[in-house]
Order: structure tokens, then C-alpha cells, then sequence
């Protein structure tokens, strides 16, 4: 649910005031135009703060702040000179979370607090006041709200122009030229992610930002974006399914279209700020569900040599969802340590530091770990020029030095951090198995390598059933793809239903049935019954998905009814 709307103090500093009382040529004072720009998207104006000390502007604050805690407080510097996306970037963001917007030269120029943070914050400033020398009145809160460890996301200007005027004459001209900024073009470039790889950052990027500025203009909802990418994705694993060379390429075609539409939800989403946790869940899931259905397709599409191509599909299915549980236990695990845990990663944390410095070197770090866009150009090109096998071929090979890559940095990271997390940050750290959530705290699942836990049931479950089948009754192999792939997906569900809603009551299908037992079951159909085994995973599947389905879509209407 969206919080509430976040009000906004133009702060007057009379110890360094710049130049917020500088009348505009529109007549406007330069404080006014701050505001209006700061609430030009979404917030609601509560005023002026202004005081001629230190102790009179703490004094002011910390009413404001007690004045309530129902909604995020932002403070915004009357003497800054921005356009509305940059302050909207602190104000208008729907998690309603923290945020400090600094400049260059590390000056703060804006920042928010969110709403339970806010009486914290009055205490912890009550305290520090009265030893405070003279100085900038956000550069003091700031530094204040970071030793709480509240502050929340640290944001700098990027493309985007601020200053802070000091003179009426740097106020008009910087103005001036805010107001000639393409600020949609910036904002749409700012709108795609800034971690993605190589592939992804000069091929489809450029691609789908057109899109995304039609969309935009066409008022679509980054749902219905999502819709189309993953109706793309399953026509192109229907073509894939025809085998034959013409086919392949229909489906790389759709594939890759599908990649392109896939970029644009996301666009849009951040370019309106209508981020919310069921959009970033219904991105994920048709995301996977695209993938799973294109690697069986791929499998059945093949002709008299089928038995080892659902072997490789099988394999591949395994590897990624082991290596996407690796991702989400060591995500729990930087969640919930303290700052001292996560700074303390040794050399390995230092390396990864050093070398995200060069461009050239950041991108082949990414290309290494083999995100989704990579694999899906990689897999669209492959198909219809080497052939199904030695598709799935590389795409493991691929997956295995990912798999490599990431677990050993993170492996270094953890045995180096030797912090334990705080008793207020325990709560978080988990990750959902079967629908229960799984304790991380390194005491109470064997130490700093516990957070590993989860990707090793799933690679058990993943890899044991297909050992298991392959075995006993091989030609039920296609089955069991949609068995596991099912089961993966329900996996991702409560998984994400606490990465994203901090949910952590066992809910869902898979509560009952533990991977143990679903993998006994699996023994015991393809041991007792091998010639129908087939039928029984694929009915299985289609059972399992469809209360899957029944229990997601109850949640995430129930508990978190907001707009994707």
C-alpha cells in the first residue's frame, strides 16, 4: 500500500542562506520556487523553516518532526536550484523510505526521513544539538540521520543540474539553465537500471526507451507492459517448440522482442513512480516463467534426440534456480547485518570496489555472472545457428562459471565479515523454503556459510529428482521439467513475498509438502509406476500450479494492494 503522502519544510538556513530569499525575474521567491518544484509531483507543502541559530532552527525541526509520524518528512534546501524530477527523486518515491541527496562536493540538498524514523530522529537530535558549532542545518541532520543508520538512500544529481545559489545572479542564471534541460530525456535515461550488463545497457536499452516514452504518453500501467513481454515470451517458446530451423529463428525473433517489452515495465515504472512490490514480483515471475517455457521448448522441439535434451534442459533449469537461491540467501544475509558487518569484507570487498571503477572492467565482471538479458541474447542467437544442444551446452557451461564467480566473492565476503548482526536486524535475516522462512543468523544454521542453506535444498531437490527419474524412468523426464519448473516458481513466490513485503508466516502450497518429502515422492512414482510416471509429474504440475497461482494472486491482492 502506498504510504502517505510525504510533506515537505523549505529550509531557510540563516547560518549559510545562499541565496533562498532571492526574487526570481517571475517576481517568485527563489524558497517559493523550491517548493512548488518539490511538491510538483507528489507531497504536500508544509512550509518554511527558518531561524536566525542553530538551536532555534533544532528547535523548529524537532516540533515539525513530532507534529506527526504518519507520513515521511522531507527537508529541501530554499537555495537550491533543481528541477522537479531531481527533487522528486527525494520526496516523491512511493516506499517511503529515506533518502539524502548530496551534491559533488558531498553538501546535502535535500532529504527525507521516513515516517517511523521521524521521532528517532527528534530524539537523536535533542541530544546533538547543544554541542553543534554553526553550520549548514541539512548537513547536520544528515549526518545525524546516518549514524542512526536510518538514513536511507544516498542519491547524487547524475545528468541532472542543481546548485546551491549563493548570489541572486547565480540563482537567475542557474535557473536559466535548469529550464533548459530536456529533464523528460534525463529522466527517461535515468529510468533504466544502472546495473545491468553490457548487452543489456547498449543494446536493448536504447531499444526500449522509445518504448518507454510512447508508453508513457499512451498512459499504459507498467502491468499491462508486463502482460505483453510475457504473451512474447510464450509465443516465442511455441515457436521454438516447431524445431525446425525457420522456427528457431521465429522464436529468437519473438524473444528477443519480448527482452526489449520486458526492459520497458520497468522503465515505466521508475519514470512514474509507481514502483511497488506486487510490479517487481509480477516482473520476476513472468520473467521466469518466459525462461522455463523457452528451455522446454527448446527440448521438445527436438526430434529422435529428446531424451538428452531434457536432460540439459533439466540440468540448466537446476543451476539457475540453485544460483538464484544463492543471490537471495546472501541478500538476506547484507540485509540484515548491521554497517559494520557489510563494511567488513576484506579484501575481496576492496578488489570489487577498486575494479567497479573502470568501465571496461565493471562490464565484464557483469557479463561473468550471466544476468538475464545476457542469457536471453546469448540463447536468441544460439538457437537457430548451433542447434539446441550445444545451446543448452554453453548456456551451462555459462551458468557453472557464474555460479563459480559469484559464490566466491561472496564466500570471501562472509568468512572476512566477522560482525554478527544487531538483535534489531535478526528478524530479517531469512529466506523462505517450502513456505517457511528459513533463520539465517550464522549461530543457529552453522555459522558465517549458513545463508547457503537454501540454494543447497533446492539444488538437492532440483538435481536429486532428475538423477532420481533419469534412473528409474527416463522417459518421464518431460514431466517432471514441469514439475520442478512449477515447484521453482512457488519457490521464487514466498521467497519474494518476504524479500519485497517482509512477510514471514508460512503461506502457500508448498507448506505442505517439504522438498524432502516431494523428493521421496518423486522416488516413489518413478520407482513403482515409471510407465505413467510422466503423466503423473505433468498432472502434478498442473495441480500444483494452478493452487500456486490461487495463493499468490490472494496474497498479493490481499496484503499489498497497490498499483504495479
Amino acid at each position: 500500500m502506498r504510504p502517505a503522502t510525504t510533506e515537505v519544510l523549505v529550509v531557510v538556513d540563516q547560518v549559510a542562506p545562499g541565496a533562498a530569499l532571492t526574487h526570481l525575474p517571475e517576481g517568485e521567491l527563489l524558497a517559493d520556487v523550491v517548493g512548488e518544484r518539490a511538491t510538483h509531483e507528489a507531497g504536500v507543502l508544509r512550509g518554511r523553516l527558518a531561524a536566525d541559530s542553530m538551536t532555534s532552527a533544532v528547535d523548529q525541526l524537532v516540533a515539525a518532526l513530532r507534529d506527526s509520524t504518519s507520513a515521511p518528512l522531507a527537508l529541501v534546501d530554499g537555495a537550491l536550484v533543481a528541477g522537479p524530477t531531481l527533487l522528486g527523486d527525494v520526496v516523491a518515491e512511493p516506499d517511503g523510505l529515506g533518502r539524502i541527496l548530496r551534491d559533488d562536493r558531498g553538501q546535502v540538498l535535500a532529504l527525507r526521513v521516513a515516517a517511523g524514523a521521524r521521532e528517532d530522529l527528534a530524539q537523536a537530535l535533542e541530544r546533538a544539538a547543544s554541542g553543534w558549532p554553526p553550520r549548514r542545518l541539512l548537513d547536520a541532520v544528515a549526518d545525524v540521520a546516518v549514524d542512526l543508520g536510518g538514513a536511507g538512500r544516498e542519491l547524487t544529481p547524475g545528468s541532472f543540474l542543481a546548485t546551491l545559489a549563493q548570489t541572486p545572479d547565480e540563482a537567475v542564471g542557474a535557473d536559466e539553465r535548469v529550464g533548459a534541460v530536456d529533464e523528460a530525456a534525463l529522466r527517461l535515461r535515468r529510468a533504466s537500471r544502472s546495473d545491468d550488463g553490457f548487452l543489456s545497457t547498449f543494446l536493448v536499452r536504447p531499444l526500449s526507451r522509445p518504448l518507454t516514452r510512447r508508453a508513457v504518453g499512451a498512459g499504459l500501467a507498467p502491468a499491462q507492459v508486463t502482460a505483453v513481454a510475457l504473451l512474447l515470451g510464450l509465443l516465442s517458446a511455441l515457436a521454438y517448440a516447431g524445431g525446425s530451423r525457420v522456427w528457431l529463428v521465429v522464436g529468437s525473433v519473438l524473444l528477443l522482442t519480448s527482452l526489449v517489452v520486458d526492459c520497458v515495465d520497468g522503465e515505466l515504472a521508475r519514470y512514474t513512480r509507481t514502483t511497488s512490490a506486487r510490479g517487481a514480483w509480477l516482473d520476476v515471475a513472468a520473467d521466469r516463467i518466459k525462461e522455463y517455457a523457452v528451455y522446454g521448448a527448446l527440448a521438445a522441439g527436438v526430434v529422435g534426440a529428446g531424451h538428452e535434451q531434457w536432460l540439459l534442459a533439466l540440468a540448466s533449469l537446476g543451476l539457475l534456480v540453485t544460483r538464484h537461491f544463492v543471490d537471495f540467501g546472501f541478500a538476506a544475509r547484507q540485509v540484515g547485518g548491521s554497517a559494520a558487518t557489510t563494511a567488513a569484507e576484506g579484501a575481496v570487498g576492496s578488489w570489487s570496489a577498486r575494479t567497479d571503477a573502470r568501465p571496461a572492467v565493471r562490464y565484464a565482471k557483469r557479463a561473468v555472472i550471466a544476468p538475464v538479458g545476457e542469457r536471453t541474447i546469448l540463447l536468441a542467437v544460439l538457437a537457430p545457428t548451433v542447434g539446441v544442444r550445444w545451446t543448452f551446452v554453453v548456456l551451462l557451461a555459462l551458468g557453472v562459471v557464474a555460479a563459480g564467480w559469484t559464490t566466491a566473492g561472496r564466500l570471501g565476503r562472509a568468512l572476512a565479515s566477522r560482525v554478527r548482526p544487531s538483535e534489531s536486524a535478526r528478524a530479517q535475516l531469512a529466506v523462505q523454503v517450502d513456505g517457511r522462512p528459513l533463520p539465517l543468523h550464522g549461530w543457529r544454521v552453522g555459522g558465517p556459510l549458513g545463508w547457503l542453506i537454501p540454494a543447497g535444498s533446492r539444488a538437492l531437490e532440483q538435481f536429486g529428482a532428475l538423477l532420481l527419474v533419469d534412473w528409474l524412468a527416463p522417459a518421464a523426464l518431460p514431466g517432471l521439467f514441469g514439475w520442478l519448473a512449477v515447484v521453482a516458481i512457488a519457490e521464487y513466490d514466498v521467497t519474494y513475498r518476504g524479500r519485497l513485503t517482509g512477510a514471514t508466516a508460512a503461506t502457500g502450497p508448498l507448506t505442505v509438502l517439504g522438498w524432502p518429502l516431494r523428493l521421496a515422492a518423486v522416488l516413489v512414482v518413478a520407482a513403482l509406476a515409471p510407465d505413467v510416471a510422466g503423466w503423473v509429474f505433468g498432472i502434478g504440475a498442473v495441480l500444483l500450479g494452478g493452487s500456486v497461482l490461487a495463493s499468490s494472486r490472494a496474497y498479493w491482492s490481499r496484503w499489498v494492494p497497490s498499483t504495479p
